[in-house]
Protein backbone atom coordinates (compact mmCIF):
# COMPACT_ATOMS: atom_id res chain seq x y z
CA UNK A 1 0.00 0.00 0.00
CA UNK A 2 1.75 3.16 -1.03
CA UNK A 3 2.32 5.63 1.74
CA UNK A 4 -0.62 8.00 1.43
CA UNK A 5 -3.15 5.74 2.00
CA UNK A 6 -4.50 4.92 -0.83
CA UNK A 7 -4.68 1.49 -2.41
CA UNK A 8 -2.11 0.57 -5.14
CA UNK A 9 -4.55 -0.04 -8.13
CA UNK A 10 -2.07 -1.05 -10.68
CA UNK A 11 -2.27 -4.44 -12.72
CA UNK A 12 0.99 -6.45 -13.26
CA UNK A 13 0.72 -5.37 -17.15
CA UNK A 14 1.26 -2.03 -15.80
CA UNK A 15 -3.11 -1.11 -16.58
CA UNK A 16 -3.97 1.05 -13.82
CA UNK A 17 -7.52 0.96 -12.05
CA UNK A 18 -9.56 4.13 -12.43
CA UNK A 19 -11.07 4.96 -8.95
CA UNK A 20 -14.80 3.57 -9.06
CA UNK A 21 -16.30 7.68 -8.04
CA UNK A 22 -19.43 8.41 -9.40
CA UNK A 23 -19.04 11.55 -8.27
CA UNK A 24 -16.33 13.40 -5.93
CA UNK A 25 -16.90 13.49 -2.33
CA UNK A 26 -15.94 17.62 -2.25
CA UNK A 27 -15.63 19.70 -4.58
CA UNK A 28 -11.96 19.73 -4.66
CA UNK A 29 -10.54 15.85 -4.23
CA UNK A 30 -6.69 15.82 -4.52
CA UNK A 31 -5.09 12.17 -5.36
CA UNK A 32 -1.17 11.49 -5.25
CA UNK A 33 0.07 8.34 -7.15
CA UNK A 34 3.56 6.72 -7.87
CA UNK A 35 3.41 5.21 -10.94
CA UNK A 36 5.44 2.46 -12.19
CA UNK A 37 7.49 2.43 -15.55
CA UNK A 38 4.89 1.58 -18.34
CA UNK A 39 2.18 2.38 -16.66
CA UNK A 40 -1.23 3.33 -18.42
CA UNK A 41 -4.42 3.96 -17.80
CA UNK A 42 -7.36 2.55 -20.62
CA UNK A 43 -9.43 5.47 -22.04
CA UNK A 44 -11.68 6.94 -19.90
CA UNK A 45 -14.39 10.42 -19.01
CA UNK A 46 -15.27 11.83 -16.10
CA UNK A 47 -18.01 14.33 -15.17
CA UNK A 48 -15.00 16.59 -13.88
CA UNK A 49 -11.93 18.78 -14.03
CA UNK A 50 -8.70 16.78 -14.11
CA UNK A 51 -5.42 18.68 -13.45
CA UNK A 52 -2.53 16.20 -13.40
CA UNK A 53 0.97 17.11 -12.76
CA UNK A 54 4.46 15.85 -12.66
CA UNK A 55 6.19 15.56 -9.63
CA UNK A 56 9.25 13.02 -11.43
CA UNK A 57 9.35 11.50 -14.40
CA UNK A 58 6.73 12.46 -17.37
CA UNK A 59 3.34 12.20 -17.73
CA UNK A 60 1.66 11.44 -21.32
CA UNK A 61 -2.21 12.38 -21.49
CA UNK A 62 -3.60 11.12 -24.81
CA UNK A 63 -7.00 12.41 -26.17
CA UNK A 64 -8.75 13.09 -29.32
CA UNK A 65 -7.13 16.47 -29.25
CA UNK A 66 -3.72 15.41 -29.25
CA UNK A 67 -1.33 14.27 -26.99
CA UNK A 68 0.25 16.23 -24.29
CA UNK A 69 3.18 16.08 -22.12
CA UNK A 70 4.05 17.05 -18.28
CA UNK A 71 7.94 16.62 -17.76
CA UNK A 72 8.65 17.57 -13.92
CA UNK A 73 6.87 20.67 -12.33
CA UNK A 74 4.74 20.49 -14.87
CA UNK A 75 0.93 19.80 -15.41
CA UNK A 76 -1.76 18.65 -18.03
CA UNK A 77 -5.33 19.97 -17.57
CA UNK A 78 -8.15 17.77 -18.84
CA UNK A 79 -11.64 19.33 -19.47
CA UNK A 80 -14.75 17.30 -17.75
CA UNK A 81 -15.85 14.90 -20.17
CA UNK A 82 -12.93 14.45 -22.34
CA UNK A 83 -12.01 11.17 -22.89
CA UNK A 84 -8.51 10.82 -22.43
CA UNK A 85 -5.46 7.93 -21.17
CA UNK A 86 -2.45 8.78 -19.19
CA UNK A 87 0.96 6.84 -20.09
CA UNK A 88 4.69 6.89 -18.51
CA UNK A 89 7.16 5.45 -19.49
CA UNK A 90 9.05 5.52 -16.79
CA UNK A 91 8.72 5.99 -13.39
CA UNK A 92 6.66 8.62 -11.83
CA UNK A 93 4.95 10.41 -9.22
CA UNK A 94 1.97 12.09 -10.30
CA UNK A 95 -0.56 14.59 -8.78
CA UNK A 96 -4.00 14.93 -9.11
CA UNK A 97 -6.59 17.27 -8.68
CA UNK A 98 -10.25 16.97 -9.28
CA UNK A 99 -12.25 19.85 -9.88
CA UNK A 100 -16.31 19.13 -9.78
CA UNK A 101 -17.88 20.48 -12.77
CA UNK A 102 -20.15 23.40 -10.86
CA UNK A 103 -17.48 25.08 -9.40
CA UNK A 104 -15.31 24.97 -12.31
CA UNK A 105 -17.35 27.50 -14.68
CA UNK A 106 -13.90 29.54 -14.79
CA UNK A 107 -11.79 26.49 -16.32
CA UNK A 108 -10.58 26.24 -19.86
CA UNK A 109 -12.62 23.77 -22.17
CA UNK A 110 -9.33 22.66 -23.98
CA UNK A 111 -6.35 20.61 -22.65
Amino acid sequence: MPTNGQIDQRHPTGERQIPALSGLPRPLYARAESLSAGSWTPPHRHDWVQFSYAISGVLGVHTAEGSFFAPPQWGVWVPAGLEHEVVTSMRAEMRSLYIRTADSGWAPQRC
